[in-house]
């Protein structure tokens, strides 16, 4: 049934092409891993770095000057195959101040800038975001409308801003319907060497924060030397709210360095602990980055894992990221 109205929404989206401007894109990820663990059982597996099984994309978009509609899918190796990431439309109003996006909303607007890149609003429901008249201030709400009675439905509201400057700029959001879920990112811009620097949290149930609530905070610090090498510092803190849980951390850090214009090396070596130092595992990280331009890149990576400062396992792959379209 889905596969039927993705084609029927994706014949729309393009008939409506012909009256607006069209955008077909996506993006392709693959890649091979070879897993070989402390106890020496090997395997090798058909996997993305960063993006798990290997995944096709293709997204259509059409605009116009005051709405428009896309169609997000993905074909991806797992039981179903096809996936209906997301269909809806969006139209603006009061000289584009108001935005209304209603649907299965795939693309978030209120998301962080670190590596974690938290968000909450890409829902089954509507979306309201309104730029206020302070300048890169923007506000709105998100409603989750995804099966639930009209009493659950009005508790499904995620609250969103965002705030964009010329020396920084800041996230925030909040879900009620997922006891009071919060994030928050935050980047300072205003040194052109400074390519990062910025926290990001997550906070995860609140509201029964004495069983289940966890606060978990990211900095992260770039610098670029010179102009082919940057080196950077990321820590990371977890707290739990369970009785006798222990303080999780996090410090890693590394180097890129850029040895062609389509050829950087990195290096990260990540030390971590879920109870202060207890026990420690150490993570070696290097990897190897082709630019394909604008079209995508290649990789090839090796992670050597000490849990407990001993018992190494190893991991070596490499893969290939296309965004040509």
């Amino acid at each position: 049934m889905k596969k039927i109205i993705a084609l029927s929404v994706l014949f729309g989206v393009l008939t409506a092409g012909v009256y607006a401007q069209i955008t077909l894109g996506g993006e392709m990820y693959t890649g091979i891993v070879l897993d070989i663990p402390s106890d020496g059982d090997e395997s090798i597996d058909v996997n993305h770095r960063k993006k798990g099984n290997t995944l096709f994309e293709l997204t259509a978009t059409v605009n116009k000057d005051n709405f428009g509609a896309k169609l997000d899918t993905s074909f991806i190796k797992q039981t179903d195959f096809f996936r209906l990431n997301g269909i809806y439309g969006w139209a603006y109003f009061l000289n584009k101040q108001i935005r209304l996006t209603l649907g299965d909303i795939s693309d978030a607007v209120w998301v962080t800038t670190l590596d974690n890149e938290y968000h909450l609003d890409d829902v089954s429901g509507f979306r309201l975001e309104y730029k206020t008249p302070l300048p890169g201030l923007s506000v709105g709400a998100a409603f989750d409308a995804g099966g639930y009675t009209l009493e659950k439905f009005a508790k499904q509201v995620i609250f969103g801003a965002s705030y964009v400057h010329a020396l920084f700029n800041t996230v925030a959001a909040y879900d009620m319907g997922s006891n009071a879920q919060t994030i928050f990112g935050f980047n300072f811009t205003g040194i052109d060497q400074l390519t990062t620097a910025g926290i990001e949290l997550k906070a995860s149930n609140l509201a029964l924060w004495d069983k289940l609530g966890s606060f978990v905070l990211d900095e992260e610090v770039a610098y670029q030397i010179i102009r082919e090498f940057t080196a950077v510092l990321h820590l990371g803190q977890s707290f739990y709210g369970a009785p006798g849980s222990d303080l999780g951390l996090l410090f890693r850090p590394g180097v890129r360095y850029k040895f062609l214009p389509a050829l950087t090396a990195f290096l990260d070596v990540e030390v971590n602990s879920e109870d202060v130092f207890k026990t420690t595992n150490l993570v070696l990280h290097p990897w190897v980055e082709y630019s394909l331009g604008n079209l995508g890149l290649l990789y090839l990576e090796y992670k050597v894992t000490l849990s407990g400062m001993k018992s190494p396992s190893h991991l070596i792959g490499f893969g290939l990221d296309i965004k040509a379209f």
